[in-house]
């Protein structure tokens, strides 16, 4: 009864464990990883890529092509792994996890996509389908696909969420993250990242009854975590 603490149910996910899932859904899940608005991004729409809506470029009835692609990113529980390093201010402590990846943004230059002008009294958003040239004549202007990388870390905390009397979703969130070589723009981009890499998370949430790997067909009742300790994921349940 060591392990269980006094409860009916030990259960845990090691960090390499954690890693190797992320890995299996970053393969089949794509979109969850890669968003754009066409014609960037590649494949099909909804398989390969999530679509944004173009970018409204002010004073004018046209949006921006962009695409922000996420690279397969990796999980470190505490303790913190020797081989990570993480920048300051971040630090990794009880009970928390890190997180690293690159992220590519993409801007496809020269290619105007026209939008409605959200204000009804300008004229120009009673023609969707047109938009214009920035310098309002008609030169023929070569789309340019120009991308940045980006290299980002953060700190976050694990997260539980109802699923019925007995079961609970379990994962992480983001609490603080920090996006580097961005100068002024540090702060934007910190902030459009956090929301984006937490809204992946939400997407990789695993059930306790799951994380039990399906040994109990009965129901889980959690009573203890989930905690992160000893570079695993783990929470401890009562049998019903």
């Amino acid at each position: 009864m060591a392990l269980t603490n006094g409860h009916d149910v030990f259960a845990a996910l090691h960090e390499t464990g954690v890693n190797k899932f992320i890995h299996n859904v970053f393969l089949a899940r794509r979109y969850y990883f890669h968003f754009a608005v066409p014609p960037l991004g590649s494949g099909v729409p909804g398989t390969d890529f999530a679509v944004l809506p173009p970018l409204p470029v002010p004073g004018t009835n046209y949006g921006l092509a962009y695409s922000l692609d996420i690279s397969q990113p990796v999980i470190d529980f505490t303790p913190q792994d020797a081989t990570s390093t993480l920048p300051p201010p971040l630090t990794l402590g009880p009970n928390q996890f890190s997180l690293s990846a690159d992220v590519q943004i993409c801007l496809l230059c020269g290619f105007h996509i026209p939008i409605r002008d959200p204000n009804p009294n300008d004229p120009r958003g009673k023609e969707p389908g047109k938009g214009r040239h920035p310098q309002g004549d008609d030169r023929e202007q070569q789309p340019e696909r120009v991308c940045t990388h980006l290299q980002l870390w953060a700190v976050g905390h694990p997260t539980v969420a109802n699923l019925g009397a007995t079961d609970k979703l379990i994962g992480l969130e983001i609490d603080d993250i920090v996006v580097k070589e961005v100068c002024a723009l540090e702060k934007i981009m910190e902030c459009i990242t956090e929301d984006a890499v937490n809204a992946l998370l939400e997407k990789v949430r695993l059930t306790l009854s799951r994380i039990a790997l399906g040994a109990f067909p009965v129901g889980l009742i959690l009573e203890d975590g989930p905690k992160i300790a000893d570079d695993q994921l783990e929470a401890w349940a009562k049998i019903v």
